[in-house]
C-alpha cells in the first residue's frame, strides 16, 4: 500500500506492475487502494460497494499488470464488471528466451494536484509476486523526478518497459496500455533517483531479452540468500572467493541438489528458520529440479566487497542457471553500492539464518 501512495499534493497517473504469478484478489486490491487513497469519504468508499466498484473501473485504466501467461490465479468464473476490469489491466506475456517472465517491477508516475510542476517517478524492484503469500522477501523503493536529461543509469529499464506490450501471447496489450507503456518509458529514461542514506551509485540489470548475460561482480567476499540454486550458478558467482568468506543462504531441499564441490565453496551454509515458513506459491523455474512450492524463503540478494565498497543486489534473479547463466528467465536487478565503512561487510547484512 505505501507504494501506491501519493506524495503530498501529487496524484497517481500511471502505475505498472510485472509478476510471474498473480492472483485476482491482490490484482484487485491495486485499484481498490488507489481508490480508498483518492476518496473524499474513505469510509463511505468503504460502506459502499457500489461506490467502490465505480472507483476501481475509474482508476483502472491507469494500471497495466503484466504477467507470466497461465499464472493468474483464482479468476472467477463468468463475466461480470470484476473480470471485466481485470481484463483490461491485466496482460499475458512470454519472456522471449524461452524461460520464465519473472521480473518483479512497479514503476508509478504522480503529476502535480495544482498541474505545476515536475512529474515524480517511484520504482519499487521487488522479489515477491503479486500474490497473497506471507514469505520472507526483499523490496528496493526509489523515489525521483522526470528531469529534462536522458540519464544512461536507467537504460536497462528502459528496454525492459518499452518491450512489455510486444510480449503479450495471445490477447495484445490492449491500445491504452501500450500507449501509457510508452509514455513511463519516455518519463524514464528521465528519471533521476534519490539515493538511500550511504548509497554513492545505482545501477540496473536485465537478463533475459537478448543473449547478453549480466552477473553480479566477482568481490573479495560473496554472500547469496536465494531460494533456489544451480550449481554452475554458485560455481560462476563464487570463483576466485576464498571459501572463509563466503556464506550462501537458501531452502534445504535445494542444497540437497548440489554437488559437495559446491557446497565446499562456502564457509557458511545456512537455511532459514522452520518458525519463519510459509507457502510462497512459486515454483522452481529451472528444468531439472523438482517443481515444488516455495516454503518460507523468497527474497534473493547477492552481496561482496569490492576494494572499499560494498555492493548488495537484489531483484527477481535467484542463483540459477535460467537467470544468471543461459539467461532464459527475464530477470531484473538493482545493485546499490557505498563504502563499507558506512554499508558495513558482508557478514553485517542481515539474514534470516538458522
Amino acid at each position: 500500500a505505501e507504494i501506491l501512495r501519493a506524495p503530498v499534493g501529487y496524484d497517481l497517473d500511471a502505475a505498472l506492475a510485472t509478476t510471474y504469478t498473480l492472483d485476482f484478489e491482490t490484482a484487485l486490491v491495486v485499484p481498490a487502494t488507489l481508490a480508498f487513497h483518492a476518496a473524499e469519504n474513505r469510509q463511505e468508499t468503504l460502506d459502499t460497494p457500489l461506490a467502490l466498484l465505480e472507483g476501481l473501473e475509474r482508476l483502472s485504466s491507469r494500471i497495466a499488470i503484466f504477467c507470466e501467461a497461465g499464472r493468474i490465479k483464482a479468476e472467477p468464473k463468468g463475466a461480470n464488471r470484476l473480470t471485466a476490469l481485470l481484463e483490461e489491466t491485466v496482460t499475458e506475456v512470454i519472456a522471449p528466451r524461452g524461460g520464465a517472465f519473472h521480473p518483479k517491477l512497479w514503476l508509478l508516475r504522480f503529476t502535480p494536484i495544482e498541474g505545476f510542476g515536475k512529474p515524480r517517478l517511484r520504482l519499487a524492484l521487488l522479489s515477491r509476486n503479486l500474490t497473497t503469500d506471507a514469505s520472507w522477501d526483499l523490496s528496493l523503493s526509489l523515489d525521483g523526478t522526470a528531469t529534462s536529461v536522458s540519464r544512461d543509469q536507467n537504460g536497462p529499464l528502459i528496454e525492459l518497459v518499452r518491450a512489455l506490450p510486444g510480449l503479450a501471447s495471445g490477447r495484445p496489450a490492449p491500445d491504452h496500455i501500450a500507449a501509457m507503456v510508452t509514455s513511463l518509458a519516455d518519463d524514464l529514461a528521465r528519471a533521476e533517483w534519490e539515493a538511500p542514506e550511504h548509497i554513492r551509485k545505482i545501477s540496473f540489470a536485465v537478463n533475459g531479452l537478448t543473449d547478453h548475460v549480466w552477473r553480479p561482480r566477482i568481490g573479495a567476499t560473496l554472500g547469496i540468500i536465494s531460494p533456489f540454486v544451480t550449481d554452475d550458478a554458485l560455481v560462476a558467482l563464487s570463483r576466485g572467493v576464498d571459501p572463509a568468506k563466503a556464506c550462501l543462504l537458501s531452502r534445504a531441499d535445494e542444497l540437497a541438489f548440489l554437488e559437495p564441490e559446491t557446497l565446499a565453496r562456502f564457509d557458511k551454509v545456512l537455511v532459514l528458520d522452520e518458525m519463519a515458513e510459509t507457502e510462497d506459491g512459486e515454483e522452481s523455474e529451472d528444468i531439472g529440479i523438482p517443481s515444488v512450492p516455495a516454503r518460507g524463503l523468497h527474497a534473493k540478494a547477492f552481496v561482496t566487497e569490492r576494494y572499499s565498497s560494498t555492493e548488495i543486489t537484489m531483484g527477481s534473479g535467484n542463483a540459477t542457471s535460467a537467470a544468471l547463466i543461459s539467461s532464459t528467465n527475464l530477470e531484473v536487478f538493482a545493485t546499490l553500492s557505498g563504502y563499507t565503512r558506512d554499508l558495513g561487510t558482508m557478514e553485517d547484512q542481515p539474514s534470516p539464518e538458522r
